[in-house]
């Protein structure tokens, strides 16, 4: 199956300035348009001017990782290859006049579908899906192709035991847990039917969970949630 190509409107950028990592094993492609509109707003000092600084720097770092250029595709960690797109389709396409900034993205966009690529035009602006549809280019809302926050790893996994589990865990200060893609250090809340809980951490060495770090108090900083506390146990493991 072809990788998808995926054409950033500016207003991506606006919004997310870390939307070009967002798109693994796929060609991102911003057209030069899109810079050169970036390139006007950074002066500003709100917020565009801000997360215009922020897709420049992060273009600046990406390149000095000499993982290729700009031009035929820089490799990045996800698998995903991000490239500028200088050239656009020549002329009016219908009433689409190129001396239209918005215009000259979609003709960006059309011209890589035109040379075989599965292009997805992704832009915030409805109007601007709307025209890239009515000229034959697949288009999405960046919010609908964002990842479901509930599909992220949080580090911390819930896991059913007994009471009696729960008990000898205070006890013995360890629960043998079956090999079940256990992450080394990942830390767990272990709860019971009868509504017993521990929290702990894995231990790769020897396939356990075992209790955080004691403590009374650091710093006058007292945990009150779970993730709190497996933050804590995070500043205080040596």
């Amino acid at each position: 199956m072809k990788k998808k190509t995926f054409v950033l409107d500016t207003n991506v950028l606006l919004h997310d300035p870390e939307s070009i990592l967002k798109f693994p094993k796929s060609y991102v492609v911003i057209p030069v348009t899109v810079l050169e509109e970036l390139n006007r707003m950074k002066r500003l000092p709100d917020e565009l001017g801000k997360h215009s600084r922020t897709v420049f720097r992060l273009f600046d770092s990406i390149s000095k990782e000499g993982r290729g250029d700009l031009h035929k595709g820089l490799n990045l960690d996800n698998g995903a290859s991000l490239r500028i797109q200088l050239h656009s389709k020549a002329g009016m396409l219908g009433d689409l006049t190129p001396s239209i900034r918005d215009n000259r993205i979609l003709m960006s966009a059309l011209l890589l579908q035109e040379q075989g690529e599965v292009v997805v035009f992704v832009s915030k602006d409805f109007a601007a899906r709307i025209k890239a549809e009515a000229i034959g280019l697949e288009a999405e809302d960046y919010e609908n192709l964002k990842f479901s926050y509930d599909g992220l790893y949080r580090g911390i996994r819930l896991i059913d035991v007994t009471k009696r589990e729960v008990d000898e865990f205070f006890k013995d200060s360890i629960l043998k847990v079956e090999a079940n893609g256990w992450k080394p250090n990942e830390y767990c809340v272990m709860k019971s039917p009868e509504n017993s809980s521990a929290i702990g951490k894995y231990d790769a060495a020897d396939g356990s969970v075992k209790p955080l770090i004691k403590f009374s108090d650091l710093w006058g900083v007292r945990p009150r949630n779970v993730e709190q506390k497996c933050a804590v146990d995070l500043l205080c493991a040596t």
